[in-house]
């Protein structure tokens, strides 16, 4: 992958192992075929003459000779195999060479399979094939009828609680390769630790409810958990309400000597700074309330609940700052459609508010991001402290480039 040289090499010497082998059909020139299959996925000659002189050696071979006797059917199958992967167009090309999980799977002449999660708790087995991106990925998974027209999802990265939203272009089998290099030696994967979530991004007209069932099923699950992360503002009474909800999600409607563990469901969907007795009573007076609320009536105000905040849908991000009076040391930075807004931590309401327009500047370090504002009275600095720098900037940019995309299109 890094020497040209050696690269080109390698193609003319497949090509030699695969051209008019006498035992056809035979294990040792399918392993070729194999190896050939698995190196076009991962990284392609870099000499122009040598990548047509392998186009013209795929096409001999995908296609069956029905004058010869001794037909190659195995070896025209992975021809065909090694000259669709070919086509397939790549911007970017693989960092990392085949895991070991890749290989083993295409010795048998399949492909390695991840899970997908989605936020509902379900997940999706996806087959990787070796040049397969983020968004090839995507694009399979709204082939499911539940999940066709939605946008704004993609894919995550996460371990415990952090999480990596994962770029368009990246390759999937190189995140195989870096599993296995990193925790390998770990149950990571087997126990659900380190894993791929489906889980929507960039929400624009969050306060508009999707059209799409399964869609708003995904969104409230996925705001769920931004509660328990603590980066959505709950007040004692208002976790009391969310729990009541739950209740009636999970129980049914309220009965007397119904068994129900208040504290497995604060526990579950409050986060750990709320928990009391007194929250888990007050549920307890608010779920009788809900008796008859079942369905999609009863989804509809648990979204309703969750659309409550002004700011719902946006990307929060925990920062420090010593940098101005004007906000407190420790504050949110939340972004969305409508721009960035600076609130106190757990807090409802901005302290301030900018739309993108305003913002003349963004600038990432490892540690900390400024932002610079030109707005109609003064400019303004803000100097923020987060480990989330980059993200921040993706994050901001995205939202910039989908005003654009509207404003163009209107």
């Amino acid at each position: 992958m890094e020497s040209p040289i050696l690269c080109d090499e390698i193609y003319m010497q497949l090509i030699k192992l695969t051209s008019n082998c006498p035992e056809r059909d035979s294990k040792a020139v399918l392993n070729f075929w194999e190896f050939l299959y698995i190196i076009i996925g991962i990284v392609l000659p870099q000499n122009p003459e040598i990548l047509n002189y392998l186009k013209a050696h795929l096409r001999l071979y995908r296609v069956i000779d029905n004058k010869s006797k001794h037909k190659r059917t195995m070896e025209n199958e992975r021809a065909k195999k090694c000259y669709k992967e070919l086509l397939k167009p790549r911007k970017i090309p693989r960092r990392y060479p085949p895991s070991n999980n890749e290989i083993n799977a295409i010795r048998r002449l399949t492909f390695p399979r991840i899970r997908v999660y989605f936020m509902d708790g379900t997940f999706k087995a996806v087959m990787v094939e070796p040049s397969m991106t983020v968004q090839d990925i995507c694009k399979n998974l709204k082939q499911r009828p539940e999940l066709k027209n939605i946008n704004g999802f993609t894919l995550f990265e996460t371990y415990g609680h952090n999480e990596r939203k994962m770029d368009n272009d990246e390759k999937i089998g190189d995140l195989l390769y870096k599993w296995e290099n990193e925790f390998g030696d770990t149950n990571a994967v087997a126990n659900n630790e380190l894993r791929i979530v489906f889980k929507k991004h960039i929400f624009i007209n969050a306060m508009k409810p999707s059209d799409n069932y399964y869609e708003e099923t995904l969104i409230k699950y996925q705001i769920l958990e931004e509660i328990i992360k603590e980066k959505y503002p709950l007040t004692n009474t208002e976790a009391a309400f969310l729990m009541a909800l739950e209740t009636q999600f999970e129980y049914g409607d309220y009965k007397e000597n119904g068994n129900v563990n208040f504290k497995e469901i604060m526990q579950k969907i409050v986060p750990s700074s709320l928990w009391s007795t007194e929250i888990c009573e007050f549920a307890k007076l608010e779920y009788k309330k809900l008796s008859g609320l079942v369905g999609e009536d009863l989804d509809a105000v648990f979204m309703f609940f969750l659309r409550s905040w002004e700011l719902f849908g946006s990307s929060i991000f925990n920062i420090t700052q010593n940098f101005t009076d004007e906000l407190p040391n420790k504050c949110w930075l939340a972004v969305n459609d409508k721009g960035i807004h600076l609130l106190s931590y757990n807090s409802r309401v901005p302290i301030v508010s900018h739309d993108f327009k305003s913002i003349t500047s963004c600038s990432p370090s490892q540690n900390s991001i400024m932002i610079v504002i030109d707005s109609v009275e003064k400019s303004k600095k803000y100097v923020l402290n987060t480990i989330e720098a980059n993200t921040i900037a993706n994050v901001i940019q995205e939202f910039i480039e989908c005003n654009k995309n509207d404003n163009s299109q209107s």
